[in-house]
């Protein structure tokens, strides 16, 4: 017997729409995996009904898309095979009945008896579709965001903690020239000279150490040349905010290094040619002999410094026109703020003993608004008109102050201090607004540069995050209800009585999704020929009024309070969504008490039939449900109507318990149970009146214990090929051993029997007491018997007669001409053949028919029609062989036509030659071997056919298909025929 064990183990449910359980046939035949059991809102996914997928007319693997079967297939046998309990498919599509693609999270727990084979699986799938197309969304917003570090002529890197690379940009790969495939993973030394690899990672460690942005520049060797760059290197944070690796941002500026350089050499000469020319005015009356000499030397001078310092100015100008260019057209909001005034603003602070900037702007804020004054917006690109709605540069320059919200107040605070603290960049997330109202997230980036004229710069960058905050927060809400739905299935899985959890149920989908009143309203029977409800239960928001007590909710008629229209949607299983703007003036006067602004009504279906209903109220909002809170809402009231269905039904059964025992008990055949091993664990009374045994004592043991000891082998090995496919049996006779010693037969009937949960626990029958007819059936066989016997004997002596006459009949017609001599031979040595047997059969009262005396038989009568010697041997000692009486006629005319064939085929120049049939046998077969002077044709091959003429043709063609076969060889002009018979022609070995 086996003993199953289906325990299901935790589950971890972590996608967003808990819709389908499903059970596939026992063992592991994977093939179309057939569904034995689904729950109730299988439709919402899948889009067909229960009766769909419990009548076959849908299979799981036909839903699957073809492009993700073979992959799921996969990983179900990989996870068999690797021994799992259960395990995660990844995300997979199937194809909805309406023809649309859905995307599910699947879950398959493995369930194994204890020989560890696979008895069948348990599949909890969620419709993840929603979420797959946030997850694209978001991977296109990584694609273009990857698309801007691609085409911006800025190198961008990133590395792990140990200097490793992790990710680079088109531009490095061009510049360095270098693959992005082949860089991953080396260090800066595997790419630049050791000293500015090692200068490159100790500027990393201190991103690192300090946890913070730098800037700095740095010197790289690019074309044989070295280059200048400007660096921004600041830490990466993973998911939980713990540093991972370093990012960089390096822009060449050599050439604006060059011409800063040549400004400044060209500053200096203009010094020069300025002190040249004071000194020339001042040495004028010294100097007046050689005046046109050391005028034109001077006009040299001045004309040379001006020319240089113009083109200077030129270079520094298309430098400007080029970053312009960068700055306008950046997809990303960005614009500059003068932060002099506001810088000068801090060191006064400094001056007066003010460090502590957080306490000050705290207790003083009113600071805050003087350190909006000291800052002047410089520049503005179009990005950030676009953003914020600015018609043009003015409107958004004077109106800046506009987009503030409290939010973005709190974080300019928070600005303020960063920077009076002397920080030099400045990152976090902030709410604003545009110029027409709408409310937007941006992370706030600002970057603050000091120049050499003492002047502070900030730049500012906004990107738009709104979009991303939200699907943030709508996935957060979505796993915060789906972690609530799987508590919810987990409490009720888990429970026998459903009122212990329906509160608790009630209360956990409430706050999780933000309701003000949750409840559940029962069905009863109204004079009006529909039904009316009454409220069971209910759980309110803090705040929110309870109507538990509310008298009129008691006796509820929906057709009075102008429902007509959601009754017939929830009889139809349908949910029904009410809002304030929709309320009729009847609706009115029944919701506006209650202060229900939206309320959402979900069927509770027993059998088909409409139990009652769960109801959710917003006296808040009117709310518009979106489809993962309707998805779980619909949910929880299957989880419910399951529970109550389950209750029912055990209710139903207990009551059918109570009346099978009462039959049980007054019938006289013996009723009984028993566990995945062969022991009772029930029997009814009536076991005393047939085995003479109480109830008491044979609890505990097995059936066999009460056989003698073969009936009991020879029943157990029939019962465990049985029990162990599961399979109901009827009429399985067998022989009892009663207390008093005699033997009792019984006709046993039995079924398995399996638990809710599909778990095999043991099989449930009846024994009736056939003795009395057992024994009648074997008086009227022995009468039987011997009746047939009787009748057989004279059918074979009649047939054996008949066929007798029709030989003597052939041979009065021998010689009525050579050419029918032959034909009418063969005719004659079959039909004898055939009535050897029947002979055999009419002589022995038992019908045995022997080999050795049927050969003997063929042999006499073929040796009257040839003049050829037969001789028949056999060893010193032959067993005798009984035959199978149903094959001895086919065996009969095999042996007859390899005798005919051999006298047919005999060639010899002494015409005394013989044929010799030999005899010899082992433990387990009989050989009968035929041997004749001949030749086999050259093309002869006997397992193919060729070459086998007439006769060993239609002796082939007779062998019976077990228990016989032959062979037909040729050694030195002899020609061999082998005739080898065993069981199950041979019966008694």
């Amino acid at each position: 017997m086996l003993k199953c064990n289906n325990k299901i183990s935790g589950i971890y449910m972590k996608n967003i729409d808990f819709s389908l359980k499903y059970l596939p046939m026992k063992g592991s035949n994977l093939n179309n995996w057939p569904v034995k059991y689904v729950s109730p809102n299988v439709s919402n996914v899948f889009g067909y009904s229960v009766d769909d997928f419990y009548s076959g007319k849908v299979v799981y693997t036909d839903m699957i898309a073809e492009s993700d079967l073979v992959r799921v297939t996969e990983e179900v046998v990989n996870a068999s095979n690797a021994g799992l309990n259960s395990f995660d498919h990844e995300p997979y599509q199937i194809i909805h009945q309406d023809g649309t693609i859905r995307w599910l999270y699947d879950h398959t727990v493995i369930i194994r008896n204890e020989c560890n084979e696979i008895s069948h699986f348990y599949g909890y799938v969620f419709d993840i579709t929603h979420h797959k197309i946030t997850e694209i969304a978001l991977n296109t917003s990584e694609i273009w965001s990857k698309s801007i570090l691609d085409h911006t002529e800025a190198i961008v890197y990133a590395k792990n903690l140990n200097g490793y690379f992790l990710q680079i940009n088109h531009s490095f790969e061009k510049i360095f020239n270098v693959q992005s495939n082949n860089i991953i993973g080396q260090t800066d030394h595997d790419i630049f000279p050791q000293e500015q690899a090692d200068i490159f990672r100790v500027n990393d460690l201190k991103v690192l150490k300090f946890n913070k942005k730098i800037e700095l520049e740095e010197l790289v060797t690019q074309n044989n040349e070295l280059h200048t760059y400007i660096s921004q290197k600041f830490p990466l944070y993973d998911d939980k905010g713990k540093v991972y690796g370093v990012c960089g941002i390096s822009l060449d500026i050599t050439e604006r290094k060059k011409m800063e350089q040549e400004l400044l050499s060209s500053r200096d000469q203009y010094k020069k040619t300025e002190l040249l020319l004071q000194k020339t005015r001042d040495n004028l009356q010294l100097t007046l002999k050689n005046k046109e000499n050391n005028l034109l030397y001077l006009s040299q001078e001045i004309q040379t410094a001006v020319e240089q310092r113009i083109k200077t100015e030129k270079r520094l100008h298309e430098s400007t026109l080029r970053y312009q260019s960068l700055f306008e057209s950046s997809p990303v909001a960005l614009w500059d703020e003068d932060f002099t005034q506001l810088y000068a603003y801090f060191d006064q602070l400094r001056k007066i003993g003010i460090n502590d900037f957080r306490t000050f702007f705290n207790q003083n804020p009113k600071e805050l608004i003087k350190c909006i004054e000291k800052v002047k917006v410089l520049n503005v690109n179009q990005s950030a008109l676009t953003l914020y709605e600015a018609k043009n540069k003015k409107v958004f320059l004077d109106g800046l102050n506009d987009v503030f919200t409290e939010n973005s107040l709190t974080v300019y605070r928070e600005e303020i201090i960063a920077f009076a603290n002397g920080q030099t960049g400045f990152k976090s997330e902030a709410v604003v607004k545009t110029f027409s109202g709408q409310i937007l997230t941006i992370l706030l980036k600002i970057k603050i540069e000091k120049k050499s004229s003492g002047h502070v710069i900030a730049l500012f960058a906004t990107p738009n995050i709104t979009e991303q905050k939200q699907a943030e927060k709508k996935l957060a809400q979505h796993q915060k209800i789906l972690i609530s739905v799987a508590e919810i299935s987990n409490n009720f899985l888990n429970t026998h009585n459903w009122q212990e959890e329906v509160e608790h149920t009630l209360a956990l989908i409430g706050k999780t999704a933000n309701i003000s009143r949750a409840y559940l309203f029962e069905s009863f029977p109204g004079s009006e020929q529909h039904l009316l409800f009454r409220q069971r239960y209910e759980w309110c928001a803090k705040g929110v009024t309870a109507q538990i007590s509310n008298n009129e909710l008691q006796s509820l008629d929906f057709f009075k309070i102008g429902f007509s229209k959601y009754y017939k949607q929830l009889l139809n299983n349908e949910i029904s969504i009410c809002s304030q703007s929709d309320y009729s003036k009847v609706q009115r006067d029944h919701l506006e008490p209650q202060n229900i602004l939206t309320m959402l009504l979900v069927p509770l279906f027993i059998d088909n039939a409409l139990w009652g209903f769960i109801g959710f109220d917003d006296c808040i909002n009117e709310r518009i449900w979106n489809k993962v809170e309707i998805a779980a809402l619909k949910f929880c009231a299957g989880v419910i109507s399951g529970a109550l269905h389950r209750e029912q039904s055990e209710q139903a059964l207990r009551a059918s318990e109570q009346r099978f025992r009462s039959l049980v008990e007054s019938t006289n055949d013996m009723i009984w149970e028993m566990d995945p091993n062969g022991i009772y664990t029930y029997i009814s009374p009536s076991i005393e009146g047939m085995l003479g045994y109480k109830s008491e004592d044979i609890i505990g043991k097995t059936p066999f214990d009460l056989m003698p000891e073969n009936e009991a082998k020879h029943i157990k090995s029939i019962f465990s090929d049985i029990s162990s496919n599961w399979m109901p049996f009827v009429g399985l006779e067998n022989v009892n051993l009663h207390k008093d010693g005699h033997l009792v037969n019984l006709e046993t009937n039995g079924r398995p029997i399996f638990d809710s949960l599909g778990k095999y626990i043991g099989y449930r029958g009846i024994d009736r007491d056939i003795s009395e007819r057992k024994q009648a059936e074997s008086i009227r066989n022995i009468q039987a018997e011997k009746q047939r016997v009787l009748l057989v004997q004279e059918v074979h002596h009649r047939i054996k007669n008949h066929l007798q006459g029709l030989i003597g009949l052939l041979k009065q017609h021998r010689k009525a001409g050579p050419q029918y001599d032959t034909i009418i031979d063969e005719m004659i040595a079959q039909i004898d053949s055939i009535a050897i047997v029947y002979g055999l059969q009419s002589s022995s009262p038992e019908s045995q028919i022997l080999f050795l005396q049927m050969v003997q038989a063929i042999v006499k009568s073929l040796a009257s029609l040839t003049q050829l010697t037969l001789s028949l041997t056999h060893g010193e000692k032959l067993r005798t062989f009984e035959i199978d009486s149903d094959k001895a006629v086919a065996l009969a005319l095999v042996v007859n036509e390899l005798i005919m064939n051999a006298i047919k085929h005999f060639s010899c120049k002494n015409d005394k030659g013989q044929i010799i049939i030999h005899f010899d046998y082992g433990s387990n077969y009989v050989a009968l071997s035929i041997s004749n002077p001949g030749y086999l044709p050259e093309e002869f091959d006997f397992y193919s056919g060729k070459g086998l003429g007439t006769g060993l043709q239609l002796a082939k063609s007779m062998l019976p298909m077990h228990g016989a076969e032959f062979l037909v060889e040729e050694k030195g002009g002899i020609v061999i025929a082998r005739l080898v018979i065993s069981s199950p022609l041979l019966i008694n070995m």
